[in-house]
C-alpha cells in the first residue's frame, strides 16, 4: 500500500479518517495500517500497555534514541520529548515507524512548528501522500476540544465512548478558554497549507465542513471519501464497519450535548458578537 500521512489539527476529523484507512487495510490482510499520533507525546500512559504503544517505543530503540524518554517528575517535559530531536534523528523514527505501518496519523498541535515542517519535508522526501486536513469553524474546534477535556472522550467510535459523552454532565465553558484556543487555532491555521505551497509539496486538503459536517449524508460522504482513496491510490472496499465510522450518527457532539453546558446560550451569544 502506498505510504500516508494523515496531517491536521485536533478535532479536524482525522479519527474518523484513520477510522476508514484502518478497516480498508485490514480488508486487504494488512494489520498495521495506521499508527495514532506516535510523536504525540510517546510514552504516555496508557499507551504504553498496547501494541502501538510498544511499537513506538521500539521505532525509537531501532532509531537508537530509546536515551530520549528520560522520564522526570515533570509530565510537560516529558511530552516534549520530540520537540528535542533533530532533523536527523526525526527522519530516522519515522523510517521506523513507516517500515511497520502504511499511515501515520499526526496532529500538529502535538508537536512545535519546526517539527511540523520537517515532518512534511520528509513526506516529500520519501514519496509519502499528504492528506492535510482543516476546519474552518474554529468556535466548533475550541467548544469540541473543551468538552472532550471533561469527558476524557476523544471519538465515539466505540459504544463506551458514546455512552460516556451522552451521559455526561458538563459544567461552564469560560469564555477566556474559548478565545484562548480560537487564537491558537487562527494562529497556525495557514502555516502549514503555507509552507506546503511554497516548497511545491504535493498534498490533498481534506476540509472538515465538506466532508464530515453534519449536513453532509452519508452518500456525500462516501464520495468524498473515495476521492480522498484516489488520490493516494488505495482501493476503496466498502464494509459495515467502515460505514458504520463514517456516519453521521458517530458525530461526538450534536446540539443534544451542547444544550448541557449550562452557559450555552451565552458563547453563542459571545460568538455571534464577534
Amino acid at each position: 500500500m502506498r505510504k500516508v500521512l494523515i496531517f491536521g489539527g485536533a478535532r479536524t476529523g482525522t479519527t474518523t479518517l484513520a477510522h476508514c484507512l484502518r478497516d480498508t487495510g485490514y480488508h486487504t490482510k494488512q494489520h498495521n495500517v495506521v499508527i495514532d499520533e506516535p510523536l504525540n507525546y510517546p510514552i504516555r500512559k496508557p499507551r504504553l500497555y498496547n501494541q502501538q504503544g510498544f511499537d513506538i517505543v521500539e521505532a525509537f530503540q531501532e532509531a537508537k534514541l530509546l536515551h530520549k524518554f528520560i522520564i522526570t517528575e515533570s509530565e510537560d517535559i516529558d511530552k516534549k520529548v520530540v520537540n528535542k530531536l533533530t532533523a536527523g534523528q526525526l527522519y530516522r523514527v519515522l523510517n521506523e515507524l513507516y517500515k511497520k505501518y502504511s499511515c501515520v496519523k499526526h496532529l500538529y498541535d502535538t508537536i512545535s512548528r519546526t517539527n511540523n515542517k520537517i515532518l512534511l519535508d520528509y513526506a516529500t522526501d520519501n514519496n509519502i501522500k499528504i492528506l492535510y486536513l482543516e476546519r474552518r469553524d474554529t468556535f466548533s474546534v475550541a467548544l469540541s476540544k473543551l468538552m472532550s477535556r471533561q469527558s476524557k472522550q476523544w471519538h465515539t467510535l466505540s459504544k463506551r465512548a458514546r455512552e460516556i459523552v451522552d451521559e455526561y454532565q458538563y459544567k461552564a465553558i469560560p469564555i477566556s478558554d474559548m478565545e484562548d484556543i480560537m487564537k491558537r487555532t487562527n494562529n497556525v491555521k495557514d502555516v502549514y497549507s503555507k509552507y506546503m505551497t511554497s516548497k511545491d509539496i504535493d498534498y490533498h486538503t481534506v476540509c472538515y465542513e465538506d466532508f464530515l459536517h453534519p449536513n453532509n449524508d452519508i452518500n456525500h460522504r462516501i464520495k468524498k471519501l473515495k476521492d480522498i482513496f484516489s488520490y493516494i491510490g488505495w482501493d476503496y472496499i466498502e464494509s459495515e464497519k467502515l460505514l458504520q465510522g463514517l456516519s453521521p450518527t458517530t458525530k461526538q457532539y450534536t446540539e443534544e450535548h451542547y444544550n448541557k453546558i449550562p452557559n450555552i446560550e451565552e458563547l453563542y451569544k459571545w460568538r455571534d458578537s464577534q
